[in-house]
């Protein structure tokens, strides 16, 4: 067996190269939203038939306001183990997602003081809110990320799930101008049930100082939806 020459050597360079920027060159016309849909697809199989005790069967993000700063959460938990599971905390990250309902609208308490208990095989829809301007509140963006925790108590009590992978999701944006039927303030993602006229409904702003848009737009608040100029 011969030897290689300098010019085989050359030439076995130039095809290892070209061949490497042709990967690169084709991993970069990839549509951004490929990553998106695989990272969604890994979080479904993650929580929906991995995750252990609890599984979320399901989840939906509904956003509003001008910066889509008001959520809500909707998750569908189900105890996939053994043995009773009683909920003590739901904490999502980032974000903050205080306030936690079940699917009729009662309110459950704060996110860190929950009392919810799930025998095995049992199925619970809840909603947990992020009111709109909240201190530390998570500008939804169309795909989102959000680590979550649960602390229960189960064989031993103030147990942790901690998922190895986040809930991942398109987002849902509410046009809360449009008009959702509310009781209180504390029934809209936005903080504002008003009544317009012909009943209460759940409203992105009534005055301009509701509003907020980044500088150096101003904020106004019109036919109680908030616009940037």
């Amino acid at each position: 067996m011969r030897a290689q020459t300098s010019a085989e050597w050359a030439f076995i360079l130039g095809v290892v190269l070209t061949a490497a920027l042709l990967v690169l060159a084709t991993s970069s016309l990839l549509p951004a939203g490929v990553g998106g849909r695989v990272q969604v697809q890994d979080s479904v199989a993650y929580w929906g038939s991995q995750a252990r005790p609890l599984e979320v069967a399901g989840w939906q993000m509904e956003a509003t306001g001008a910066n889509l700063t008001g959520a809500n959460l909707t998750l569908v938990f189900a105890n996939a183990g053994t043995e009773q599971v009683r909920i003590r905390k739901i904490m999502l990250a980032p974000g903050s997602f205080t306030q936690v309902y079940n699917a009729s609208g009662t309110s459950l308490g704060t996110a860190d003081a929950l009392d919810i208990l799930l025998l095995p095989s049992d199925r619970l829809t809840l909603v947990l809110r992020q009111q709109a301007g909240a201190a530390g509140a998570y500008a939804v963006p169309p795909l989102y990320t959000l680590n979550l925790t649960i602390t229960y108590d189960g064989t031993f009590p103030s147990m942790v799930e901690s998922g190895r992978v986040p809930l991942a999701g398109e987002a849902k944006v509410i046009d809360q101008a449009e008009g959702i039927p509310c009781r209180t303030n504390g029934d809209c993602a936005s903080g504002y049930c008003h009544d317009t006229g012909g009943g209460k409904i759940c409203v992105e702003c009534i005055a301009n100082g509701q509003c907020s848009c980044p500088p150096p737009k101003n904020a106004t608040c019109v036919s109680y939806a908030c616009q940037c100029t």
